[in-house]
Formats: structure tokens, sequence, C-alpha cells
């Protein structure tokens, strides 16, 4: 396995609706490259991440499968790598990249670790963003165009034809050949990283309410619902589970349940309601109010059956916050 590390001056810039959930954390970028789809036999040729830090300043780094015998190796570096992280973004990752890292791991006997919180772009874009039907379709270089990025793009190759152009490799070592590899993963990662920056790609609160985000390095939502009474939210622990239990009395007690064993987590909030409007109220959740747009201390969170997908993720990262702090 070979790693090859390119310190371009790569820099991450969070558009102004990200920056609630993405400010402050290493966020990385990743996309495997294969011999194929079947994971049962195809092997990793090569995973690359584009790796950015608290401040925005970013890494490439690129595992290479130069020898067909090392991909265990490949799979043990790149997945510590991941680990440093506290967020993930792909494309596609969640039906691809991700199921398909795992299932190697497994197959050389490796426990496939806890991996960080993971944002497929491909899937927000097609189920919250006003764009993707005006598109002919969702591939990553189709979006690409539509938002004016194509011409950044250095390669000409598509990923069947870096199948072939890796089985060739293999047959004649070529310099020329890796170096086309690695261009097209590359360009992949520096691409997907400037459509993350992009402003209006996708509907972002409400994307997140229903897929998850960020709370800190250490928690991440997965699910939450909203109901007349309660918001819910479930959960992993991704660094440091601790077991923690809370009941609620129905009089502005969280509820919440945190296992170390599992790293997952489940908390409700008690919320009120009146005719059509749900709202929770945050001097009884004992939240500082000056944080969110409310009315004399009360969050509407539903107003004839509009959700707030906003309010309702900054709620519950708050509380998530606040509940860490009580922990200790």
């Amino acid at each position: 396995m070979e790693t090859v590390i390119n310190t371009t001056n790569y820099n991450l810039t969070s558009p102004s609706c990200l920056k609630p959930y993405f400010n402050g954390l290493k966020v990385g970028f990743f996309d495997l490259e294969t011999t194929g789809l079947n994971s049962l036999w195809d092997k990793i040729v090569l995973g690359g991440l584009l790796a950015f830090n608290e401040e925005g300043k970013g890494e490439m780094f690129q595992f290479f499968l130069d020898k067909p015998e090392k991909e265990e190796l490949l799979l043990i570096s790149l997945s510590e790598k991941l680990q440093e992280l506290d967020a993930l973004v792909t494309y596609n990752g969640a039906s691809f990249d991700l199921p398909f890292l795992v299932k190697r791991m497994r197959k050389y006997n490796l426990k496939a670790p806890l991996f960080p919180f993971h944002l497929d772009l491909y899937r927000l874009i097609k189920s919250h963003s006003p764009h993707a039907l005006a598109m002919a379709n969702l591939k990553q270089k189709t979006v690409e165009r539509y938002f004016g990025l194509s011409n950044l793009r250095k390669d000409e190759i598509s990923g069947e034809e870096s199948i072939k152009m890796y089985e060739e490799y293999l047959k004649t070592k070529s310099r020329s050949l890796k170096d086309l590899i690695l261009l097209h993963n590359l360009d992949d990662l520096s691409q997907l990283s400037l459509l993350f920056q992009k402003e209006d790609i996708f509907n972002v609160h409400e994307g997140f309410f229903y897929s998850g985000f960020p709370i800190n390095g250490r928690l991440y939502v997965e699910k939450m619902d909203l109901k007349r009474d309660n918001l819910t939210a479930k959960g992993t622990q991704f660094r440091e589970p601790v077991n923690y239990y809370s009941f609620s009395d129905g009089e502005n007690k969280i509820g919440g349940a945190f296992s170390r064993d599992s790293s997952l987590f489940e908390i409700s909030v008690p919320l009120y309601n009146k005719d059509s409007t749900i709202f929770a109220d945050l001097k009884g959740l004992g939240l500082n109010e000056s944080k969110f747009i409310n009315q004399e201390g009360f969050l509407i969170l539903r107003d004839e059956n509009k959700d707030n997908h906003e309010g309702a993720n900054l709620l519950i990262k708050e509380i998530l916050i606040k509940l860490q702090e009580d922990m200790r």
C-alpha cells in the first residue's frame, strides 16, 4: 500500500446555513475506487480522504493499493484516518462507499469501528433540494455542471475507465496510469468539497431534521420525530460514551438514556400544544432564550401544520450540549 499526501491549498468555508452544524468540527470528504461493485470479491483500489481541521485547512490523503495482497493494510490505515474526523461527507456513500468498506473489513475479520457523523450529499439533494428535478440525473458530475463547477475538473475519465486502468497498472506498474487514477479520485473529492460549500444546494434545516446532524466531536443525531407533546432525538455517542438516565415527569423534564455499551442515546423533550400550534418552553427547559427566535420564551415548532425544522434542530443541539455539561 502506498500513501499519497497532497498539501495543495485546500480551504473549507461553510456557508452561513451550515455554520450552526459544522463550525469548529474536523470535516472530511471520502470516496472509494474499487475493482467492481461486489464487496465479496472486488477490492478497494484507492481510498481518498480530503480532511479539514477545525480552522478549515485541508490535506488530501490517498491510500493506493499498489499490490492486491496489501488490501488489509489499506483498510486499517483508512479506517484509522476516518476516526480522526468529527463529520464525514460523501456522494452516495451511504449506499456504496461505507457499506463496501465495512464488508471488506469483515472479509479480513477486522472489526469495523464507529464512524463519525455521515452526510450523504446525494441523498440530501435527492430528497431535500429544489434543484433535483431540474437536473437530467443526480450523478456527481451532472450536479457539478448544474452548479457551474465542471470547468474546475482536470481528469477526464470515468469510474469504469479507472477500473480498467488499474488492471493495466498491475501488469505494467505504469506511473502515468497510477497518476490518472489518483487524479480522478482527487478531483471527485475536491469537487465534492466545493458542492458542500454551495449556499442553496439543498434545504439544510429540513434535510438535517430528517437525516441527522453533528452536535460536536462526541455526539451526533441520526433521527428526530416531532409530535404534539414531545420532540424526540436518537443518535450516537461517537467518542467518550457514558451511561446516563433521566426520567421525564411531564413538567419540562427532559427524558434521556445514554448507553456506554451500545454508544447510543435517546432524549425526549416535553412540548405543549394549543389548536394547531406546538411549542417548547425555553425558560422551563433552562435554556438561553437569546439563542432562539422565540416569542416571550416560547419556541414555536409547528404552526398551521408548518414545521420549524431550524428551531427543532437548534433546540436538540442546545439540550444535548446542556446534558453533556450536567453529566460532568
